[in-house]
């Protein structure tokens, strides 16, 4: 009797805490801010160009088709060999392959042939390849020859994450996780406004917080092209809020979850990882500072741990061992050798997936996205550094800078204007020629560094008046996002990590504003 007086007054609790928050939620303030949102991001969806929708790979389409038909995360050599008979439609300067148009499609006529190219092959299913393929087309057939592995090139989640959509849906197009992003987007804006409120402890300062959120537009501009980086985002969110929330109070389940759904987002973009070992590596520091118990840090330390391996880990190197016989496997050495043609170099080396492939499959007669592939690009890569490592270090140096103020890409135009532009006459010649180019020059090379820039100094005030926790921890974020400096730096890698800028923007602006605890 006494058991169950306990549990209906703990339901109670927590009927009232849900009830609280959903009338927090649809409170005007709140609506005014999802609308904005949600409006803001259909902006961006509509005007952004094709060419910078990139499509999800082949690969992970193959598997989102597979897992929808056969329940199997398993590749088929046979639709493999058809999207590369047949290929669909360009992504680049076509504007009708924006993600979810409709375009008439052929019937398709499958055809394995007796001696499959596996050179060809290889070429289909890696991320190299700029087409669409509608797997609509395909509805029909049943692949039943699953018996190849994925690339090591990535891994399998945004595949299924693809192939359950499709089960719901039945439509086999991309927009449907465009949809789904964008619903994530707009339920991450609480758990943002949370994170803030348990940082700064002012609900005032958290508001600011989230303005500034709305304002960090390469997010926006990422999370509704079907990509698989944006998960990143969503992982470091759950990160950020599950730790926070725990240290703040004693909710050992909702730390347990978080860590899941931070293991399922790594399993969609891994770089999620390196944010979890910073931030585990802060809780370690907290420790040794005594800047709190040491026994709840240690519990939280160990669930991050705990569901990484379990959820991840554990199945990440089983997959591997039955697939490729390796208990690891990923693309290091092609990403280290494209690194070293970012710049100029004696080789001739170039910083392109295409260049990769052709150069290692030429010389080795290898598949791409094969761990023997990944091995030969490696000993290249250990064969050229020995030969002049300061390159390989002046190649790291000089991405420094685009790493800390990244840019947008080029949104409108389908390609840069400064392309074979020399001179800072003939550049801003170039930027005012049409008013398209320069509101996108601005939103590239002048707002969003201000937008770090501000960030930055917000980051400073912080850390000078003692919020150390606050500054270790959304560093912590930021560094899980420069896993790819050793090899190359591009905008999508950065920008889903570096939302925790527009925390500090929000805490500088609210610093001028009267302020209101409470």
């Amino acid at each position: 009797m006494i058991a169950l007086i306990a549990v209906r007054e703990k339901f109670t609790i927590l009927v009232a805490r849900l009830n609280n928050h959903l009338r927090q939620i649809l409170s005007p303030a709140w609506l005014m801010l999802i609308t904005a949102a949600l409006v803001m991001q259909v902006i961006f969806l509509w005007f952004i160009s094709g060419d910078q929708q990139h499509a999800v790979t082949q690969a992970h389409g193959h598997v989102g088709y597979n897992f929808y038909k056969k329940n199997s995360i398993w590749m088929s050599p046979t639709l493999s060999y058809y999207v590369a008979a047949h290929p669909f439609y360009s992504v680049r300067g076509d504007p009708l392959t924006k993600l979810g148009s409709k375009r008439p499609a052929c019937p398709p006529k499958l055809a394995k042939p007796e001696g499959l190219d596996k050179r060809r092959l290889g070429r289909t299913i890696s991320p190299i390849s700029n087409t669409l393929f509608n797997f609509s087309t395909v509805r029909t057939q049943n692949f039943t020859d699953l018996s190849q592995a994925f690339p090591v090139n990535d891994t399998v989640g945004y595949g299924v994450v693809l192939g359950l959509l499709w089960k719901l849906t039945g439509s086999l197009h991309y927009h449907d996780v465009q949809i789904l992003q964008i619903l994530l987007y707009l339920l991450s804006l609480v758990l943002v406004f949370q994170i803030a409120v348990m940082l700064f402890g002012s609900t005032s300062i958290a508001w600011w917080c989230l303005i500034a959120h709305l304002f960090f537009l390469p997010l926006i501009a990422l999370n509704v092209q079907a990509v698989r980086d944006v998960w990143a985002y969503y992982g470091t969110v759950l990160l950020l809020w599950g730790v926070l929330r725990f240290l703040h109070g004693k909710n050992f389940l909702i730390l347990v979850l978080c860590g899941i759904g931070v293991a399922l987002c790594q399993w969609v973009r891994p770089t999620v990882f390196l944010a979890v070992l910073m931030v585990i590596g802060v809780l370690v520091l907290l420790v040794l500072l005594k800047r709190n118990s040491w026994r709840k840090i240690l519990i939280c330390i160990s669930c991050l741990g705990a569901t990484n391996l379990v959820i991840f880990w554990l199945p990440f190197m089983t997959y591997n061992k039955v697939a490729y016989n390796r208990l690891m496997v990923g693309p290091i050495g092609q990403d280290l050798l494209e690194g070293l043609g970012e710049f100029e170099n004696p080789w001739g080396f170039e910083l392109s997936d295409e260049f990769v492939a052709t150069f290692i499959g030429q010389k080795y007669q290898l598949q791409y996205g094969t761990p023997e592939f990944d091995d030969k690009a490696k000993e290249e890569f250990l064969i050229a550094y020995k030969q002049q490592p300061s390159l390989y270090w002046r190649n790291i140096f000089k991405r420094l800078p685009n790493a800390l103020l990244p840019g947008l890409p080029w949104l409108f135009p389908k390609e840069s204007p400064f392309a074979g532009v020399h001179g800072w006459q003939a550049k801003i010649k170039a930027v005012v020629s049409s008013w398209s180019v320069f509101w996108d020059f601005m939103l590239r090379h002048v707002y969003i560094r201000l937008f770090l820039l501000l960030g930055y100094v917000g980051m400073a005030v912080a850390l000078y008046r003692r919020n150390y926790v606050a500054v270790f921890l959304a560093l912590a974020i930021m560094i899980g996002g420069l896993g790819k400096l050793p090899s190359h730096i591009e905008y999508r890698y950065l920008v889903p990590f570096y939302w925790v800028f527009s925390l500090w923007v929000g805490y500088l602006v609210a610093m001028f504003i009267p302020k209101q605890n409470t």
